[in-house]
Formats: structure tokens, C-alpha cells, sequence
């Protein structure tokens, strides 16, 4: 995604985290057998990205709202989605924070809703 690499050139993202940004793609593709497309990954991508972003400024995000949280796991798409995001943990150095983590898990679950 070109994407990535406008980020990267930008200065939204570091070397760490744009080698992140790599490796996530990479997973999705390798694991996953998706493709993250500027259409059905570019917002989720872009998020990350400014997680990162947060990681290095030390900047917090607020927590999503409980309700949101507890109908996002009555989704169908959740458990893979949940499963998607621990193999995206593993894979990267750049490690987030649970509210980070929630917000990157709605992505990933709008992301498998496409699909």
C-alpha cells in the first residue's frame, strides 16, 4: 500500500513503525490470506500508524466506550478478529496499549465485516 510509505515519508511513523506497518501487512497476507487493499484497510492502517505515533509521544488515547466494546463482541467476526490482533501483537516490536489495542480490534472486526 502506497500508504505506508507516504506515512513513513510524512513522518508519521518511524522505522520502527513502518517496518510494523510492513510486517502487519504481511501477516494479514501470509496468515490470514488478506490482502490489505488502500479500500478495506487504508483507515485501519492510517490508525496504527498515529498509535505509533502515540507510543513515541507518550500521548494516551481515551478508552473506547464499554457498550461499544460489549456489542463489538456479539459480532460473528470477533473471535477471528481477536485472533488476528494476538498474531499482529506477536509479530510487532512496537507493542500498544489496551486502548489501542480495542480501537485496532474494530478495525480489524469493520475490516472481516467487508470481506
Amino acid at each position: 500500500m502506497e500508504r505506508i510509505n507516504l506515512l513513513k515519508e510524512y513522518g508519521i511513523v518511524n522505522e520502527s513503525g513502518y517496518e510494523d506497518l510492513l510486517t502487519i501487512k504481511r501477516v494479514f497476507a501470509e496468515k490470514f490470506n488478506i490482502i490489505l487493499t488502500e479500500e478495506n484497510a487504508g483507515v485501519m492502517i492510517t490508525h496504527i500508524a498515529t498509535a505509533f505515533k502515540r507510543l513515541e509521544t507518550k500521548e494516551k488515547v481515551n478508552p473506547i466506550d464499554e457498550n461499544v466494546l460489549e456489542e463489538l463482541k456479539k459480532e460473528e467476526v470477533y473471535i477471528k478478529a481477536a485472533e488476528i490482533l494476538k498474531c499482529l501483537k506477536e509479530a510487532v516490536r512496537n507493542q500498544l496499549s489496551k486502548e489501542e489495542d480495542t480501537f485496532i480490534l474494530v478495525h480489524i472486526c469493520t475490516l472481516l465485516s467487508q470481506l
